[in-house]
Formats: structure tokens, C-alpha cells, sequence
């Protein structure tokens, strides 16, 4: 595809692999062994580059295909990662290409939403997205975890149970608003790490699995890591409490990733969190009337909500859409009044929940009466959007 400047934008060859593997050890300090990796599990077609002069590698990205929960309807999602741009090719727009043509390749797949996690605001903010969602660290100290509810079963998993870890975690996705319907290569780093031991226990009741933990041991003394985490009953997520707890002679706390409505966090018999960290996860609207249909809304609630959307990089979402809300679908057109004027990037913290019509006033970018913003918020309310997976 070209493009401006002197930059063709395009798949990467298979004679240019070794290329990208050293921009992106360069880009981001890591091992090439690293990076053969991510080009074994998912292949050079899934990254892009710009190129100077036809030749030479400016820049370049990888493209994951996936899907994202809303509400209990899955939005065809794709995730942008690996951004990087040669040193001596920053600040003459390669990085701005990049996104520009990724996108139009996104909307081409008739994919509307597109989602990052960000190493700069500024660049990404330049394409259209915004903050939506979190993806938060826990650490609690295990003595802390202790609960005496052992009733229910703790069973090692084995990796013909695999599938049955992935159909709970499902049902725990479709609940929330941003986790993801994770790709095979998702699922494979957190089963199967490279290097490292993954321990997998599930709590069961009647056949039935209600929770599970997929777990490193870095060490004596050292934080168990969780890399998956999932809870379905109160009564499930004791057991696990008591199950960590029962490391405690050799570990001293444990360190999971969650949500600002985390049930693990919840159960706790002590709240002793030693240490919360917070990050940051980006989303852009590739095709606003496309993402308005594929999210999910509340049950019971009609509603009709009239934009007016800005949108400088993608022209195709510049104009007017109307929001039919009924029976939990949405059905989104252009037309209408236009009375909630929003910007691209605006429009995407209010479509995940991650911030309130009220709250994207005051920040800037939304106009709109009081009548539109309460309607606006009653469509969009939800589960507060978060993430356990990085891509």
C-alpha cells in the first residue's frame, strides 16, 4: 500500500524477519529469542512495516486479530502491538503511517474496534484512541488470604483439561466489559510459558468448575505470580483464598492481575493489599456505527441516542449516527440530530464505560443537554472495563 513521504506500507516478508527481530530488540530492549518467539506463535503475516524507498524497514507493527466482551457480545476487536520505529527514522512520520494505514487495513477487515496498550499517549491520541479501560496488579500478603471455607475440592489440572479452563474463563469474560476473547496464542503463554513451570489448580462443585488458578513459583520467599485468575462463586473463591494461604511457609504474598471490581479482592478476610498498580489499556473506533451494533446494552432499557461524531484520521465516522437500544442490542445509522457532540477519542471511553458521559464532559469533547448525558450514561452503564491479558 502506498503512502506518503516515501514510505510503502506492507506485510513483512519472510527474507525481512531477522530485520524486524532487530528493531524490535533495539525498540524495546528485549532478547531476540523473545521475538523469534512472538514470530513462531503468530508469523510474519501478522506484522506490518513501513518502508523507505521500497527497501529499507522504517518501522513496523503487528496486528492480532481477537475480540473483545461488552456486556456479554463479543466486538471484533484487533490489537495493536510491537509498535517500533527505527532511530533514525523517528520524527519524520513513520510511526503516524503506520497507525494511519493499520487502521484502514482494520476497517477493510470490517473490524470496528481497535485496542493497544500504550507506551506514549500522544502518538496514539494523534490516531483517535483513548484510555479505556484498566488492567490492575494486586499484591496481598498470604497470611492475609486465609479462609476456612475447604469444603470444595482443589484439583490439579492436567493438559487435557485445558479446554475446560478456557470454557470458565469464557463464562467469566462475557460478564465483564474488555476482556478478551483470547487468541490461541494467548492461551498458549499462559499454559504453556516457555522457560518457566505453570501450576494449574480449578475448584469444582457437581462436575462443574467455579474457579481456577494458573500460577508461577519464581522462588523462596519470592511473590507467587498469577498469570490467569478465575472466580464464578463466593464459595469457589474462599477455596482459593485457603489454597494460596497454605503456601505461606514458603511464600510470603501473592501477586494477581484484576479489575476495580475484583471478586478475589473482595473475598479477602483482610484487606492488607501491600501494593496496587494500575495500567493503562487504549481504544480507537475504527467504524462507529459497526462498534455501536456489536457492543451489548442493558436488558430492559430503550433508548435512542443521537451523535455527532468528530473523527480528523478516519472520514468515514465523521457525521451523524443514531443508537436504537432495545431488548440488549443496539442497531446504530447514520442520521439523526446530532445532539451529543463528541470527538473519535471521547467516543471510545464512553462505548467500554471506563468514564461517564459527566466525567468526558469536564475532561472536554462532549457537548450535550443534561437529558442526553443521563440517557447516554444509562445506555453505556455496565461493569467498569478492565483487561487481564498484555498482547
Amino acid at each position: 500500500m502506498p503512502s506518503n513521504g516515501g514510505l510503502e506500507y506492507g506485510v513483512l516478508r519472510d527474507d525481512e524477519v531477522e530485520g524486524a527481530i532487530a528493531l524490535l530488540c533495539q525498540a524495546f530492549h528485549s532478547s531476540a529469542e523473545r521475538q523469534r518467539q512472538m514470530f513462531d506463535h503468530l508469523g510474519a503475516a501478522s506484522f506490518r512495516v513501513v518502508r523507505r524507498r521500497g527497501a529499507e524497514i522504517a518501522g513496523g507493527l503487528r496486528i492480532i486479530p481477537m475480540g473483545q466482551w461488552f456486556g456479554g457480545a463479543r466486538v471484533p476487536a484487533a490489537g495493536i502491538s510491537s509498535v517500533a520505529v527505527a532511530p533514525e527514522h523517528r520524527g519524520a512520520g513513520a510511526a503516524s503511517t503506520l497507525l494511519r494505514c493499520a487502521l484502514q487495513e482494520i476497517h477493510d477487515e470490517k473490524t470496528p474496534l481497535s485496542i493497544l496498550y500504550p507506551t506514549t499517549l500522544t502518538l496514539y491520541r494523534r490516531a483517535g484512541y483513548e484510555l479505556a479501560g484498566v488492567r490492575i496488579n494486586y499484591e496481598t500478603p498470604l497470611h492475609a488470604m486465609d479462609s476456612p471455607d475447604r469444603a470444595l475440592a482443589v484439583l490439579r489440572v492436567g493438559p487435557e483439561e485445558h479446554d475446560d479452563l478456557r470454557q470458565a474463563y469464557a463464562r467469566q469474560a462475557m460478564a465483564t466489559c474488555g476482556n478478551l476473547d483470547r487468541p490461541a496464542y494467548l492461551w498458549s503463554r499462559i499454559l504453556e510459558p516457555k522457560d518457566q513451570t505453570a501450576y494449574k489448580y480449578r475448584v469444582r462443585r457437581e462436575g462443574q468448575t467455579e474457579a481456577y488458578a494458573v500460577f508461577i513459583q519464581e522462588g523462596w520467599g519470592k511473590p507467587m505470580r498469577v498469570q490467569d485468575l478465575c472466580v464464578l462463586s463466593p464459595e469457589a473463591g474462599r477455596r482459593l483464598l485457603a489454597f494460596f494461604a497454605d503456601h505461606r511457609t514458603t511464600v510470603g504474598s501473592l501477586v494477581w492481575t484484576g479489575g476495580p471490581e475484583d471478586a478475589l479482592l473482595h473475598l479477602l478476610p483482610e484487606h492488607k493489599s501491600r501494593e496496587v498498580r494500575v495500567g493503562f489499556w487504549m481504544a480507537r473506533i475504527v467504524d462507529v456505527a459497526g462498534a455501536l451494533g456489536a457492543r451489548a446494552y442493558p436488558q430492559g432499557l430503550e433508548a435512542e441516542l443521537h451523535f455527532e461524531v468528530r473523527d480528523e484520521a478516519l472520514p468515514w465516522n465523521n457525521g451523524r449516527f443514531v443508537l436504537e437500544v432495545a431488548n440488549g442490542q443496539g442497531q446504530a445509522r447514520p442520521g439523526g440530530q446530532g445532539r451529543i457532540r463528541i470527538g473519535i477519542g471521547q467516543l471510545a471511553p464512553l462505548f467500554t464505560g471506563h468514564l461517564s458521559p459527566w466525567a468526558l464532559r469536564v475532561a472536554g469533547g462532549v457537548e450535550a443537554s443534561e437529558a442526553d448525558l443521563a440517557m447516554a450514561g444509562l445506555v453505556f452503564c455496565g461493569p467498569r472495563p478492565w483487561m487481564p491479558d498484555i498482547f
